[in-house]
């Protein structure tokens, strides 16, 4: 009985074969509907289209590890990374009127997984980063010349850090990757009346990977990050009144090259990452999304889960949503799906496939309501000089109508992750869509099953056919 029941769910009996493949094919088949439409939960309300993406020009230098700016013009800055043969010390400037792209003054080093924050003046700081060490070294970048001049040195040298206009004018530099690769506690600032660095004790966890939000009370949110043994759950806040930093409370899935945004209501949105704990060696990446309140009043995971993902991008949208793009998803897949998250209703929505799936990205929200998403790395470790945007959609005017009426306006710190050897770009002239299978995690999955699928209908078949 034991053999008659294998035999039956075998694979190799011709008609779960054929019940297989028909799956597979289904599978395949409807992913773009699925895809096109799906919801979590079930009872979750209808969203509607949010928006789409647009391809937009090529920059002029592809690059990884870089940085983006919003400037007080429109335009964006984007400076250094990589682009797998050297270390880039190139800027270029994205013009929102013509969509182009053009080179502009360089920085005195090339840098990646350095940071870049946009002065009270209008000049960008530039700080950090690598090339064969961690510097020190600090630059400023003058949109009026379009040339960037030495800055003084930070007191430690650092990358994989984070860097936060204060509302007082000036820059909170914390965390990082130090000499040796060690997490860095001591936080230090820069003043731009006198153009010098100066330090602001150190955060009660040492820490890089993380998040550095600015609150509407002028206070700093620091977050997760990798510490010592993995990656870490606690918050602390930064008090510019007192330069201290107080520990408030843990996040419920530790985690690192995640993001965080400022959401209606002053909570703070924790959204991916990756979970490491180096003991066990375990690593996964996240997508459980966390709502955080620095008053205590809400600490919790939502109900919903979005893809896994990390070292991605969120970008709040003008209705107060947030969009979720690239990334790594599980099994190192890069993500190419995109996800809306309501912080209304909590609900995790699709919305449309990016044209290249991409990671260690850059995502700036443009005063038009669209997103710039430019540069990165593709599966294969392949260098992207593509840019795209993804355009905004009116919602239907039930969905608007739950939408606040203020749209609070968050500090953007990207997430800042490590450096993978990478190779040169070998983007195509023309850019089709990614596929599905390596377009998201829940492509990935969908994907990996029809390919365990189909092969074994087919062996099945085959067999069949030669037993004839």
């Amino acid at each position: 009985m034991n053999k008659l029941l294998q035999e039956i769910t075998s694979w190799r009996n011709p008609l779960v074969a054929l019940v297989l493949m028909l799956v597979a094919s289904a599978i395949v088949t409807s992913w773009p509907s699925y895809r096109a439409h799906a919801q979590t939960p079930a009872e979750a309300p209808e969203a509607g289209p949010v928006g789409e993406f647009a391809l937009g020009k090529t920059m002029a230098t592809a690059r990884g590890f870089h940085t983006a700016t919003l400037l007080q013009d429109s335009r964006v800055l984007l400076t250094g990374g990589g682009d797998g043969v050297s270390v880039l010390n190139s800027a270029e400037t994205f013009e929102p009127d013509t969509g182009r792209l053009a080179l502009t003054g360089s920085m005195i080093l090339g840098r990646l997984n350095h940071r870049a924050t946009l002065l009270d003046n209008g000049e960008v700081l530039v700080t950090g980063g690598g090339n064969d060490n961690f510097f020190g070294s600090a630059e400023i970048y003058s949109p009026l010349m379009a040339a960037f001049t030495a800055a003084s040195d930070m007191l430690i040298g650092r990358s994989n850090h984070t860097s936060a206009l204060l509302k007082d004018g000036r820059v909170l530099i914390a965390g990082g990757l130090g000499d040796k690769f060690v997490s860095i506690g001591a936080a230090e600032v820069f003043d731009p009346e006198t153009r010098e660095f100066v330090s602001v004790g150190s955060t009660n966890v040492s820490r890089s990977h993380h998040t550095a939000t600015l609150l509407p009370d002028g206070r700093v949110a620091i977050v997760g990050g990798f510490g010592a043994t993995g990656s870490l759950g606690s918050i602390e806040l930064f008090d510019p009144s007192s330069d201290d930093f107080v520990e408030i409370g843990q996040l419920a899935v530790h985690r690192a090259n995640h993001t965080t945004t400022l959401v209606d209501g002053g909570l703070l949105m924790v959204a991916g990452g990756t979970a490491l704990n180096q003991e066990t060696a375990g690593e996964r990446p996240v997508g459980e999304i966390e709502l955080f309140s620095v008053d205590g009043r809400l600490s919790r995971k939502t109900q919903q889960k979005a893809i896994p993902r990390a070292t991605h991008t969120s970008s709040l949208l003008p209705d107060a949503r947030v969009l979720l793009a690239g990334g790594i998803g599980p099994g190192d897949a890069v993500v190419g799906l995109a996800q809306i998250f309501d912080p209304v209703d909590e609900s995790v929505v699709m919305t449309d496939i990016m044209f290249v799936a991409r990671t260690f990205h850059n995502a700036i929200s443009l005063s038009d309501g669209r997103v710039l998403i430019a540069g990165g790395v593709a599966a294969g470790n392949v260098i992207l000089s593509t840019s795209e945007f993804f355009e905004y959609i009116e919602p239907e005017p039930s969905i608007a109508a739950k939408s606040p009426t203020s749209v609070p306006v968050p500090t953007a710190v990207a997430p800042v992750p490590s450096t993978p050897t990478v190779l040169p770009t070998q983007e195509a002239s023309t850019v089709q869509r990614s596929g599905a299978c390596s377009a998201s995690a829940g492509g990935v999955l969908l994907g990996h099953l029809a390919a365990f699928m189909i092969p074994a209908g087919l062996v099945a078949m085959q067999r069949i056919r030669s037993k004839r």
